[in-house]
């Protein structure tokens, strides 16, 4: 959502962001003989492992710029963006089998063995928020030709490692 408009030399550009996004992650395989370099002998102890989470993320912005034409060749602009964000991970499960032999149809994180290693981790979440400031001196001599110069500054939230 945006709305923008121009008095006089001003220009203003004011709006808001939504964001909503679920990811599911599932990963399976086998562990291989070269991945920890077992000799044949005790290869059995090399079998799968699997990790399975999801992600919830909730995004929110605002954000608002002005452009003021000082005179026809030199121009500022200022702006600010307030980034609101929140990292939900509500569950997340990960295990390996040591004794059991891998298969495609057997998921790893979901075995019961003597010598198979199984981990639930419960709800997390990480929220960040930042206003985070823009402004631009520009110089234009020619229509050909512009100089600027910008400060300004970024925003990454937080989040997870899955697994």
């Amino acid at each position: 959502l945006r709305a923008s408009g121009k008095v006089g030399r001003l220009t203003y550009v004011l709006g808001g962001f939504l964001y909503k996004e679920r990811q599911n992650i599932l990963a399976e395989g086998a562990l291989n003989n070269i991945l920890y370099a077992f000799p044949p002998a005790i290869s059995f102890l090399s079998q799968g492992y699997g990790t399975k989470t999801q992600f919830n993320t909730n995004v929110r912005a605002l954000f608002g710029q002005l452009s003021y034409e000082l005179t026809d060749t030199l121009g500022i602009d200022a702006g600010l963006r307030y980034n609101w964000e929140r990292v939900r991970k509500p569950f997340d499960f990960f295990g390996f089998s040591l004794c059991t032999p891998y298969s495609p149809d057997q998921v790893a994180w979901n075995t019961s063995g003597a010598c198979d290693f199984n981990s639930a981790i419960g709800p997390r979440s990480v929220t960040s928020s930042s206003v985070k400031p823009k402004v631009t001196l520009r110089y234009k001599p020619n229509s050909d030709l512009m100089f600027y110069a910008t400060f300004s500054q970024g925003f990454r939230s937080g989040g997870f490692n899955f697994g």
